[in-house]
């Protein structure tokens, strides 16, 4: 179908669907733009990733093979991903692939290109990151407890020595000095933080908002000279469990403060309970989880010192979604590298 584009997402974020249509519309008026509606059931089907159900997703992906081009989320594409064979490239609007890979891999590479939504993430990660750690060092919780009991606690917070400190006193680790990682960085240097950032290889350090680069093996020395230590790692073989196995406990000396807003898999829900109870870390920030939702009963809700957010650090808003369609959109018609193009093999 020439000069059209095909929308296909979760049924919870039709109002996000309702609001890019009407954006793509008005700013492509050369384009058709189509709303692909879920069958019945697929609601189940999305809930099992191991379980598709293949006649119950037919009727989606004969609709969806009409187009060349498909703006999706990856909860919406898992279920017919690896029988794709008419599109030519998806725009997807999460920056993580990690729901896709287990069935899009260097064993059933597609056919299609796949763009993740990268490089928009940067400023909504790092204000999350800067007012957890601000909140941490400025005791906001504490005083927020007894405002609710209507103490005056003045006295409580000038009898610790020092009663806070200073960002610019602080250090910081950041688990992948990708795009995310960089933007953390620069707003941590700004308050005047070191900062150190973890890569994949050793390379030389050019950007001047990180102090010093080190590889996954120098990754216990540098926990050991880090009063914060943040992850934005995306999901894969090489990045799961690397922050487990007691490693942690490099954390004592300085009583880290660990900020998870990355994915849930570096480290599993006990390795961060133990390392809590163990006093390896002061506290914990936890934006996302070994498996998601969290169970109700899980015990990081109440543990003490343990912040539990509901993977909401860096959700896409409408208008970035859409500027990071139209990018791509003017390369993908000049012939043209697209902007964060998926390599599957790496999962990245």
């Amino acid at each position: 179908m020439n000069k059209s584009i095909a929308l296909l997402f979760h049924p919870l974020l039709v109002n996000t669907t309702a609001h890019i249509h009407e954006m793509l519309s008005s700013y492509l008026p050369e384009y058709k733009v189509y709303e692909i509606k879920h069958p019945e059931h697929l609601e189940r089907v999305l809930s099992r990733i191991e379980n598709q159900e293949k006649e119950e997703t037919e009727t989606l992906l004969e609709e969806i093979e009409q187009f060349d081009i498909l703006l999706t989320d990856p909860m919406s594409l898992f279920p017919i991903a690896n029988r794709i064979k008419s599109i030519k490239w998806i725009q997807g609007i999460f920056a993580g692939v990690d729901r896709l890979t287990p069935v899009l891999n260097k064993d059933s590479i597609p056919t299609f290109l796949y763009t993740r939504f990268g490089g928009k993430f940067g400023q909504h990660l790092s204000e999350y990151v800067v007012a957890h750690i601000i909140n941490t060092e400025r005791k906001t919780h504490f005083l927020y407890q007894q405002q609710a009991k209507c103490i005056w606690a003045q006295t409580k917070i000038i009898e610790n020595s020092p009663p806070f400190r200073l960002l610019s006193q602080l250090s910081i680790t950041i688990l992948g000095a990708g795009d995310i990682g960089k933007d953390i960085a620069k707003h941590c240097k700004r308050f005047g933080m070191t900062v150190y950032g973890m890569v994949s290889y050793q390379r030389e350090n050019e950007n001047e908002n990180i102090d010093e680069l080190f590889t996954p093996s120098s990754l216990a020395i540098y926990l050991e000279k880090s009063d914060y230590v943040v992850n934005t790692l995306p999901k894969t073989p090489t990045t799961t469990g690397i922050l487990s196995s007691s490693i942690l406990k490099h954390c004592v000396k300085r009583q880290s403060v660990f900020i998870n807003v990355g994915r849930g898999n570096v480290l599993t829900d006990a390795d961060v309970i133990e390392a809590i109870e163990n006093k390896w870390i002061q506290s914990a920030v936890l934006d996302v989880f070994e498996k998601e939702p969290l169970l109700s009963d899980s015990k990081l809700w109440s543990l003490p010192n343990v912040t539990v957010t509901p993977h909401v650090s860096g959700l896409p808003y409408t208008s970035i979604i859409v500027e990071a369609f139209l990018e791509n959109l003017k390369l993908y018609e000049e012939g043209k590298p697209l902007n964060y193009l998926v390599d599957w093999v790496k999962g990245y």
